[in-house]
């Protein structure tokens, strides 16, 4: 039964339900019923699966159940910054021809950053905020003498970036320090009413949060290759 092509969605309804999803947590059918398997919680029954024969049928019955919740929870989480059209068409989710990616990096890394946004979007890829542009215009990472409001525009602009991606793609510091690339992969993390499909980091490993991605690479030309078959399938 191949749980790991619907993790996204075991995710999510794991998360209406109010369970810890964690890595190995799977569906499976036994008495009679869909459960899901292996979260912090213990085992719960899946809602609404009773005559199901097969896991896409139970984990599309269950999201029928759960719909109300789960467009609460996406509206909450998304706060406005997408229309219901938008999130009804990402709902769907059938049409890939146009991946959204947010690549969160080091501003110490620039020509790095820019480098993996152009690549992904030779991919195929819609990359959701083009920081190095921004830090580019203005000559600066972060900085101090600009308005509260300025501010909160650019930070704005990198939360929507992130939660309105389907990839997200950590370049984790070769070299300096990468403070706002960590706090995006807590929102990427940490945001089960997104529709984060794929969290990836590519480079050395810094830091024992990367250890919550789906996957970590060596190299960024490891994580393209991943996300040129991801983009393809």
């Amino acid at each position: 039964m191949n749980n790991a092509r619907h993790e996204a969605r075991i995710r999510r309804i794991a998360g209406v339900l109010g369970m810890d999803w964690l890595p190995g947590t799977w569906v499976d059918k036994y008495d009679g019923r869909w459960w899901l398997v292996g979260s912090a919680g213990g085992d719960q029954p899946l809602p609404n699966t009773g005559g199901c024969a097969t896991l896409p049928e139970a984990l599309d019955a269950a999201e029928a159940w759960l719909a109300p919740q789960i467009d609460q929870r996406i509206r909450a989480a998304r706060q406005g910054a997408r229309t219901q059209a938008a999130t009804a068409a990402r709902w769907r989710d059938t049409d890939r021809a146009m991946v959204k990616i947010y690549i969160a990096g080091s501003s110490d890394e620039l020509d790095r950053a820019e480098w993996a946004m152009s690549q992904a979007r030779a991919l195929g890829y819609e990359v959701t905020n083009d920081w190095v542009k921004s830090i580019r215009e203005v000559d600066a990472a972060n900085p101090t003498d600009v308005t509260r409001e300025q501010r909160q525009a650019w930070s704005r602009a990198a939360w929507v970036g992130v939660c309105d991606a389907s990839v997200f793609w950590l370049l984790q510091p070769r070299a300096g320090h990468a403070r706002g690339a960590f706090c995006e992969l807590g929102l990427a993390t940490g945001n089960n009413g997104n529709f984060i499909e794929l969290i990836i980091a590519s480079g050395p490993v810094v830091s024992i949060f990367t250890s919550l991605v789906d996957h970590e690479l060596a190299t960024d030309e490891e994580a393209l290759a991943l996300l040129e078959g991801w983009v393809r399938q």
